[in-house]
């Protein structure tokens, strides 16, 4: 829980945007100019009043400080936050900053450049430099350029409340945030929370447009150029290190199939499919991801376009068909950076567990199938902390066939065979991943499989071939071919991780639908050991990791 500074409020926006706020978020409602004139008698046009001013401006901070040391709405003047005491005030909490003309040049009282700004977004300007200046911390969540006496204060207040509660869900507990000073109490805990609300502000408000327009708007080109961006970014200590000051977050440590993992929240199989990127996940918070999924041999994948976003639906489909380099040529760039099983607990350059997902080539017959998940295994198992079987996609022809009693037995008896020669001592985990779209007797039959070839455990799930959930806006996207991801798995995911957890004793990773902080907790609730992101980060960013890692 933390304050909330509605800052530009004046007259009927007072009265009715702070209120409002305030009963939506659950906290209450304070307005501080109001108090100051209850206090002293004192218009509010004292501000204008030379003489008066250095006692109003005192009043002030002191008012403000006391507001935000608690869990509160409070509205202050436009003028109030200009001034350096009261920007002390609000350092280490969220604002919502209103002005009614963005368009109008800041206005000075007087020619002292000291004295407040009235307006515009130079002042804004003047905030953030005042704080800097000191060394504060600072949330801007938004900027909304409004007449708060002619806008509809519903549509405000959901508008607001959004980027608070966002916040919130990122801003790990401590006493300040629940009532105490304004002082050094809690000064680790409130920064770590501003550092993840100035993520999640910069990813969706900024990042996140750029990105989803750039490349003419084509979701495929926009990930290459994300991956190649990461790839840099791993390959640049200064700049890994700035970043990771900025997303890392105190997280949760497991261990799983005797893998010790710093947290609980993955990158799913998919986002980094040849490993260029692999030594930046850990700079954006994850505590381990899955490269993949990679075959025995290079293969384009299916003809483009597709890959499609479902905005309105909060999902992603996508038809990719295992498009990769090959297993060898993944092996090969992980051994050029020192990426090593056994090099270290956290795989060496890495600096986190590093699982890889491994796939059938398109062109082998099913009955060779095999021996072509075999050659993948030889080739990554060096370089793995685990190896997670793919035979779930639903964009390779036939190969969920694989999920099949008998064709899963077999090949999972191979791969798994082939890990105790590999490393008798040793031997790499393999993971089963499965479809959303089994039946419960199905599941409970790859179940029986699994654990009597001797894997290590489940991920649930991969994409669904339905539909369901697909908002109006997105219709048209019912015609595509390929796995459905994102918020309309989300029920079925969390469902089938029950469904395992109740069913099995070998550990699961928990991915699908993974879109809040709420649906990573309610996944771990269900059963799961771990939970794997992938297009909730495309549509969050890093600060989904932060928001559930603040929940555990």
């Amino acid at each position: 829980m933390v304050a909330v500074a509605l800052i530009g409020l004046s007259g009927s926006g007072k009265s009715t945007l702070g209120p409002l706020l305030a009963q939506r978020l659950g906290v209450p409602h304070i307005d501080v100019d109001a108090a100051i004139e209850r206090r002293e008698a004192r218009s509010i046009r004292a501000i204008f009043d030379t003489d008066g001013e250095a006692h109003f401006r005192a009043l002030e901070r002191d008012r403000t400080r006391e507001s935000l040391a608690g869990d509160a709405v409070v509205s202050l003047g436009g003028g109030a936050p200009m001034t350096p005491a009261v920007a002390d005030a609000l350092a280490g909490h969220p604002v919502v900053w209103l002005q009614a003309d963005p368009a109008t040049a800041a206005r000075r009282v007087g020619d002292d450049p000291n004295r407040p700004l009235l307006s515009g977004s130079d002042a804004v300007a003047r905030l953030e430099a005042m704080l800097a200046e000191r060394g504060a911390t600072y949330a801007l969540l938004a900027t909304l350029a409004v007449d708060t006496a002619d806008a509809d204060p519903a549509v405000l207040v959901e508008t607001i409340a959004a980027h608070a509660e966002s916040f919130r869900a990122a801003t790990p507990a401590s006493p300040e945030h629940v009532g105490g000073s304004a002082g050094d109490v809690g000064r680790a805990g409130r920064s770590a929370g501003v550092r993840a609300a100035v993520v999640a502000h910069g990813y969706r408000r900024v990042l996140r447009p750029v990105l989803f327009r750039a490349r003419g708007g084509d979701p495929e080109r926009i990930h290459e150029d994300m991956i190649a961006g990461l790839a840099r970014l791993g390959d640049t200590p200064g700049v890994r290190a700035a970043v990771g000051a900025l997303t890392r977050t105190a997280s949760d440590p497991v261990e799983v199939a005797g893998i010790t993992f710093g947290g609980r929240v993955g990158l799913a199989a998919g986002m980094d499919k040849d490993g260029r990127a692999a030594l930046a996940w850990q700079h954006l918070g994850f505590a381990f991801a899955e490269l993949g999924t990679v075959t025995a041999r290079p293969q384009p994948g299916n003809p483009r376009p597709r890959m499609f976003r479902a905005p309105a639906s909060g999902g992603l489909v996508n038809r990719m068909g295992f498009n990769n380099g090959g297993a060898a040529a993944l092996a090969a760039r992980l051994a050029s950076v020192g990426i090593v099983r056994n090099s270290s607990r956290e795989n060496g350059p890495a600096g986190i567990p590093l699982g890889i997902s491994i796939g059938k080539s398109k062109d082998t017959a099913l009955d060779d199938a095999v021996g072509d998940y075999l050659f993948s295994l030889r080739a990554v198992a060096p370089h793995a902390d685990y190896v997670a079987i793919n035979v779930s996609s639903p964009n390779t022809p036939g190969l969920r066939s694989l999920q099949d009693g008998g064709a899963l037995a077999e090949l999972l008896g191979a791969l798994v065979a082939e890990t105790r020669t590999l490393d008798a001592a040793r031997p790499v985990p393999v993971f089963v991943k499965i479809a959303p779209d089994l039946s419960w007797s199905q599941v409970d039959e790859v179940l029986a499989t699994a654990t009597d070839a001797g894997a290590s455990g489940i991920i649930a799930t991969n994409t669904t071939l339905s539909r369901d959930g697909l908002a109006p806006a997105d219709a048209a996207l019912a015609h595509e071919a390929g796995g459905l991801s994102g918020a309309p798995l989300t029920q079925r995911a969390r469902a089938v991780v029950r469904h395992v957890a109740a069913h099995t004793d070998l550990p699961v990773m928990g991915s699908g639908g993974v879109m809040t902080p709420d649906d990573a907790v309610a996944l771990l609730d269900a059963g799961a050991s771990l939970v794997q992101l992938y297009t909730g980060f495309v549509y969050a960013g890093p600060a989904l990791i932060a928001g559930i890692n603040a929940r555990r």
